[in-house]
């Protein structure tokens, strides 16, 4: 279960009076990690929607601090999105580690995602992330992982 978190913050100047805004997205994997290509797909769709009025810079776990930092970042406003998963997470916010009780879980995929969108234990969560100053945009499944 991952978790994807907004603060929009920056801006830089183009020149010529023209500012571009900078938002900088932190996630916790590795290059060509799932995690990645949303990030990589996320950057694509704004830079090309904004028309390079906006500018994605990506950073991965251990870039720029440990995926823990990323957190403090995000919620401080240095990191504008993140992807962190529940244990990350859950060090400011403990109720997030519900997910890791598998066992309270279903099994099937999409039953997983079904409670994402329905479950009123999610709305709950969101909330509970908000007052601790993170922004839950969505959960999503990545599946199992090796």
């Amino acid at each position: 279960m991952t978790a994807l978190v907004i603060n929009i913050t920056g801006c830089q100047s183009l020149g010529f009076g023209e500012e571009v805004q900078v938002w900088r997205f932190g996630h916790e994997e590795t290059p060509g990690s799932i995690q990645d290509r949303y990030a990589h797909e996320f950057k694509r769709l704004v830079e090309e929607r904004f028309d390079g009025k906006i500018h994605v810079e990506i950073y991965r776990a251990g870039e720029i601090g440990s995926v823990t930092d990323y957190l403090e970042f995000q919620q401080e406003g240095l990191l504008a999105f993140s992807i962190l998963n529940p244990g990350t997470t859950s060090t400011t916010i403990p109720e997030n580690n519900v997910f890791y009780n598998h066992f309270l879980l279903p099994e099937d995929d999409e039953d997983i995602k079904e409670l994402f969108r329905t479950s009123e234990s999610i709305k709950m969560l969101n909330e509970i992330n908000e007052r601790k100053n993170l922004k839950v945009l969505d959960w999503f499944y990545e599946g199992f992982n090796y």
